[in-house]
């Protein structure tokens, strides 16, 4: 679809677009052909992040904007506190229909505005320059990926599930260590291109 955009229109009309977007992430939980066969439902509730990170210029001074990203992170916080008593947490996997929930396009809504202001604030104040731990940020696909089978074994144990998050990432990192620790023992190491 991107690719489509900058061919066809050449990176023009990118609010528009955005906007329209937003409006198919908010539609798709009302259509009952899209669910989670194909990951269809999450790809159309997620591109519109994607597609503000395609339009968000790279060689932009974000610390500029530290005073200013401060009160949507906080508005965002607030928001996500105060609807967790409304909104099922399967609701934020973006997987399933919302249509038997009746203000489920605000709630959707809601997220997006709640992604966005917590982007703003943690592209704001991310370090410019590279720190020791900045190597554990850049392959974050890997841990994305496999996030998914150590949430499903986490979600068979009685554990709250705002704790999921903590303990899978320090699953992940203790695994990465031990893969580490065994490549350096056996001199195994990684192919680079």
């Amino acid at each position: 679809m991107t690719y489509l955009w900058f061919h066809y229109f050449g990176g023009r009309w990118s609010i528009p677009l955005l906007l329209l977007s937003l409006l198919t992430g908010c539609a798709a939980g009302y259509i009952p052909m899209i669910n989670r066969e194909l990951s269809l439902s999450r790809t159309l509730v997620f591109f519109p992040y994607f597609f503000a990170g395609v339009l968000t210029d790279p060689g932009k001074n974000w610390q500029k904007l530290r005073l200013y990203s401060v009160m949507p992170a906080f508005l965002a916080v607030c928001l996500l506190l105060h609807g967790l008593k409304w909104i099922p947490v399967e609701f934020l996997y973006q997987a399933d229909s919302c249509s038997g929930m009746p203000w489920g396009a605000l709630y959707r809504l809601a997220a997006y505005g709640i992604g966005g202001g917590c982007c703003m604030f943690l592209l704001a104040f991310l370090p410019g320059k590279r720190y020791f731990f900045t190597k554990y940020g850049t392959d974050t696909l890997p841990a994305y990926i496999a996030h998914a089978p150590i949430v499903l074994l986490l979600g068979k144990l009685p554990i709250p599930w705002y704790f999921m998050p903590m303990i899978s990432a320090a699953l992940l990192y203790l695994i990465n260590g031990v893969g580490s620790l065994y490549r350096d023992l056996y001199g195994i190491s990684h192919y680079h291109k």
